[in-house]
């Protein structure tokens, strides 16, 4: 039986180190980036921090190794636009709840620099980027079934995975449902999501018109109220 694989949120790269599963981050542009970021777009100051992505069946996987003191919640996320770089002011997360978030990803150079793209759009810097080796995690028989951009279902009795983009045009953050036992839902009042925000979604249910999707293990979406609706092929 293959071991689902489950890190921690220690010095991930000398987590593998024994098993030679990381290999060395792809060449070395640490303080270069800003130079491939085009002036023709501000960068934001603030922005969304990911856990989730669009799925994306990148052939590598790779995973962020931050150093534990860093105060950094995360690697910027760039897209491609007008032929430029952009910082789009988001990042990815290194951890969800403590545990270890992998990207699958496709090397590329721009420019002459090292990136990972991890979207059909998106990509970041190969600094803190580590990229693990496929084939022994084979052989000591551990696998990753669950990405950040990518999600492998391994029951055929469950519902396809699919990403939604949400948004409360009147308010700044878009509510989150509880399901209760009647089937009905209930205002998680200490939960909320931020605006145009990116989820996956594994069930969908319907109640009193509207359809709700599932994000965590008892918390909903109204989608007909809140989901972007170019986003998802849920509705």
């Amino acid at each position: 039986m293959k071991k689902i694989l489950i890190i921690t949120a220690l010095t991930l790269a000398t987590v593998f180190a024994n098993e030679n599963i990381v290999s060395a981050s792809i060449g070395n542009n640490t303080g270069y980036t800003d130079k491939l970021v085009s002036t023709s777009e501000n960068r934001k100051e603030t922005g969304n921090v990911y856990q989730r992505l669009p799925n994306y069946n990148g052939k590598d996987m790779i995973m962020i190794d931050l150093d534990s003191n860093s105060k950094r919640s995360g690697i910027d996320l760039y897209k491609m636009k007008n032929g430029n770089l952009i910082n789009t002011g988001n990042k990815i997360s290194q951890f969800n709840n403590h545990r270890a978030i992998f990207w699958k990803a496709n090397y590329i150079k721009i420019n002459g620099y090292d990136y990972w793209k991890i979207g059909n759009n998106l990509f970041v810097d190969s600094s803190n980027i580590f990229k693990l080796n496929a084939k022994r995690m084979q052989e000591v028989g551990q696998e990753i079934q669950d990405f950040g951009n990518f999600y492998k279902n391994t029951d055929h009795n469950k519902q396809n995975i699919d990403t939604i983009k949400v948004n409360n045009k009147n308010a700044t953050n878009v509510p989150v449902m509880s399901l209760q036992n009647d089937g009905s839902f209930a205002l998680i009042k200490n939960k909320t999501l931020s605006n145009y925000s990116v989820w996956q979604t594994d069930q969908v249910k319907k109640y009193n018109d509207n359809i709700y999707c599932r994000i965590s293990t008892n918390e909903w979406i109204n989608a007909t109220s809140y989901v972007v609706k170019n986003n998802t092929q849920v509705i």
